[in-house]
């Protein structure tokens, strides 16, 4: 009885256990099943939800167009994304590609037609690279200046380059030095002009406004500041000694009225010393105007280029005195007729001169001027008054003796000398204007 009540408790334990395991084995191939038939509905293209914790929706454009998807808050999306079409790469072979490259994990083996990479100008049927690029050619030519190749093609553009002379040394044009020089010398021509060497026009320049010894703009100076003596005849005998500073005379020299003797030899062995209108190579005296209205002969108005005054006698003929303390008229004294006097065809405005200005107008050799000395007449025999009448006389100055106002300078321009005179003496009359 025992035995029997044991063998039937083993049994329904045994039963028990076998069911117990039975159920869970059934659960589990339910949860597999159902697991399996979810996963097919989704390939199958079928909706499916996904677990709301963790939910991300992709963006329309990565979903291949036309596939639907269901998104977190359980609508459906329906993709966009057309995916591009695949380059032809039928001729992507080992063959088509240079030997030592790899394109797309294909490694090229060509290298029987020996390409290489080009080296010269033009080269064609090579690999550009380094300094040789490909070049568009199309019109290139008419690009390219004329000698020169570029890519093979000859150039036909001729550009109008300046003249080397046109440039200056310190640059280059078309690969040649420029020629133009800055300016160093006066009067220098063709050179680069700058703050020391600037342009003058040489056409306004009187060689008279320059000093001798001096130029500007490659004019040289007229101008003479040391006016000297000259050697000539004395009593119409000439120095036995030869022409030397020693034997310079003045310029009453003409021996009593002979012409042909006032002094003409130059002991200084230059004519910058040598003032007159005889000077042979620079007159500093010149004919302005050869007057020869109703006056006496004598009535031309000279410049002296020195001083830059004009002179005249009018009248050659008329003698003055000082002012007009006879009240005798407007022209009585020789101040007067200066300041009345409308000699010319200049509208000049006529004074009478300073003691100084006689004294230098003898210096710069007026007697030059003077109507005995017919060489300097343009046509002596026409007696045409191409001089300033005789000028071997004493002339007013307009300057008075400080120490004795009765007094006024008179000055003789034969041999340049100056004395005082009462101002009621009648002298002779030389006028001036500036």
């Amino acid at each position: 009885m025992r035995l029997f009540l044991l063998c039937l408790s083993f049994v329904l334990l045994f039963v028990g256990g076998c069911k117990a395991e039975l159920e869970t084995s059934l659960t589990n191939a339910r949860s597999v099943e159902e697991k399996e038939t979810e996963e097919q509905s989704a390939e199958a293209g079928e909706a499916y939800k996904l677990s709301a914790d963790n939910c991300t929706d992709p963006a329309l454009s990565d979903v291949v167009k036309g596939k639907s998807f269901m998104l977190c808050d359980g609508s459906i999306g329906i993709g966009t994304y057309i995916a591009p079409a695949l380059p032809d790469l039928s001729n992507l072979v080992a063959a088509n590609i240079k030997s030592g490259v790899s394109i797309n994990e294909i490694t090229g083996s060509y290298n029987g037609g020996g390409v290489s990479n080009c080296a010269s100008e033009g080269e064609q049927n090579c690999v550009n690279a380094g300094n040789f690029k490909a070049a568009d050619i199309t019109g290139l030519a008419v690009k390219i200046k004329i000698g020169q190749t570029v890519a093979g093609e000859a150039g036909s553009y001729s550009p109008d380059f300046p003249d080397v002379s046109d440039v200056r040394t310190s640059a280059t044009v078309d690969n040649a030095s420029g020629t133009l020089a800055d300016c160093a010398v006066d009067g220098e021509t063709s050179c680069f002009t700058d703050a020391s060497f600037p342009a003058a026009k040489v056409a306004d320049i009187d060689a008279w406004d320059i000093r001798v010894g001096e130029s500007l703009g490659g004019v040289s100076g007229a101008l003479k500041m040391n006016c000297r003596n000259m050697v000539g005849h004395y009593d119409g005998a000439a120095y036995s000694g030869g022409a030397t500073i020693l034997h310079t005379i003045d310029d009453y020299n003409h021996d009593g009225g002979s012409s042909g003797d006032f002094p003409s030899t130059n002991p200084w062995g230059s004519d910058d010393y040598f003032c007159g209108f005889n000077d042979p190579t620079s007159p500093s005296w010149e004919l302005v105007e050869a007057v020869t209205a109703s006056t006496p002969e004598g009535d031309a108005i000279y410049r002296d280029k020195i001083s830059g005054l004009k002179w005249t006698r009018g009248d050659p003929s008329i003698t003055k005195d000082w002012d007009d303390t006879a009240g005798g008229g407007a022209d009585t004294g020789a101040i007067e007729y200066c300041a009345s006097l409308t000699h010319g065809s200049g509208g000049d405005t006529w004074r009478l001169p300073t003691q100084k200005e006689l004294m230098s107008a003898y210096e710069h050799g007026i007697y030059d001027l003077d109507s005995e000395h017919t060489d300097i007449d343009a046509n002596p025999a026409s007696g045409d008054g191409d001089n300033l009448g005789d000028l071997d006389t004493w002339f007013w100055s307009a300057s008075t003796q400080s120490n004795g106002t009765s007094l006024a300078w008179g000055v003789t321009l034969d041999n340049g000398l100056t004395n005082a005179n009462f101002k009621t003496n009648s002298l002779s009359v030389l006028c001036v204007s500036p």
